[in-house]
């Protein structure tokens, strides 16, 4: 790089360089108090991605069949059933934004194309940690009421037992009061929870192992125009100490563990799916476990927002400021609420 005063307008077109640039500088990065993400990296992957247009995100169930069936004899009169079998959810887009900046006279002070490519990817980075650790908030915490703003997250869809009715079954509802998920108030759309008290074998996994045989359903007759995101994909979700209880339960049903003393950490299963330890659900006493089935539960994008970034641009109040950002419009979906589990100590409804 020439050692050259830089104007504002270089310095944008640098910067846009060298964000494509693959080979940056090796630095520590200490930026989150977040052992682990897991709303980013869902969002990011491929397969999660779906990209639609319109103000707002519909589903149509079908809730009901026609009730048509019966047994007949010879010359009896028809009987035709009708009924509405119909529903719709439907979700309104959220928005959410990251940004980064470049000072013109600070790009002037790092000399020479390794600095410059280090202050650019250091911004880059931090802007991405910041929308990161963002959407892991958004995706696992349920606020106090919605404000129309904030991105909707899993407790949104996927609801504790009511008050007063701790036995398993499908009573997830109402995240808020009067507000049911996607707007439907309807019993064959809800998600199963129930209250444990002990991590025991005697407590929680029949709870576990019930919920999850009660969330397969069969559907009889073939219908392939779902809205399923491929296959089942399923994954259990809770606290630190929930999964230490899990993974020393494995342990005491284990009798060929050998010198590990922690040989279970990391490789606790429930039926063959793994059970992941997230750090945002500390905020939870209750100790959630969540069952989320991903081809039930998925992002949906707005096409032409999905992780937008705009090119470098001089900031219009700061002639000496370069600004780069990044958009996202999105919102969670689920479209069958009863292949969806929490299971918690406590609840939070009424």
């Amino acid at each position: 790089m020439p050692d050259v005063t830089l104007t504002t307008e270089q310095v944008a077109d640098l910067v846009t360089t060298t964000l494509g640039s693959y080979d940056p500088p090796k630095w520590q990065d200490l930026t989150t108090d977040l052992q682990a993400f897991y709303a980013l990296p869902q969002v990011l992957k491929e397969e999660k991605v779906q990209l639609e247009g319109g103000v707002k995100v519909v589903r149509f169930l079908q809730t009901d069949h026609l009730d048509s069936a019966r047994a007949v004899g010879l010359n009896d009169i028809d009987r035709v059933n009708d009924r509405d079998m119909m529903e719709k959810i439907e979700e309104g887009w959220r928005h959410c934004t990251a940004n980064m900046s470049l000072e013109r006279r600070i790009v002037n002070m790092n000399r020479g194309e390794a600095q410059l490519v280090k202050l650019v990817k250091t911004k880059e980075h931090g802007m991405m940690v910041a929308l990161a650790e963002a959407m892991e908030q958004w995706m696992w915490t349920l606020l106090s009421a919605d404000d129309g703003i904030t991105p909707i997250g899993i407790p949104y869809w996927i609801n504790k037992y009511p008050s007063g009715n701790t036995a398993l079954g499908f009573t997830g509802t109402l995240p808020w009061t009067g507000v049911y998920p996607g707007g439907l108030n309807h019993a064959r759309f809800r998600n199963i929870a129930g209250k444990y008290t002990d991590f025991s074998k005697t407590d929680l996994l029949p709870l576990m192992r019930k919920g999850y045989r009660i969330g397969r359903f069969m559907p009889p007759v073939k219908h392939s125009a779902n809205y399923d995101r491929g296959s089942e994909r399923y994954g259990f979700y809770t606290t630190i100490e929930a999964i230490m209880m899990l993974e020393m339960l494995g342990e005491s049903q284990n009798d060929n563990l050998g010198k590990d003393l922690a040989s279970m950490d990391g490789q606790i299963l429930f039926r063959r799916c793994p059970i992941h330890w997230v750090p945002q659900l500390e905020a939870d006493t209750h100790n959630p476990i969540y069952g989320i089935d991903w081809a039930q539960l998925y992002p949906v994008f707005l096409e032409g927002e999905y992780m937008n970034r705009s090119p470098a641009q001089v900031c219009s109040e700061q002639h000496t400021r370069v600004r780069v950002h990044i958009d996202c419009t999105y919102t969670f979906m689920a479209h069958d609420l009863r292949r969806l589990m929490v299971l918690s100590q406590d609840t939070d409804k009424s």
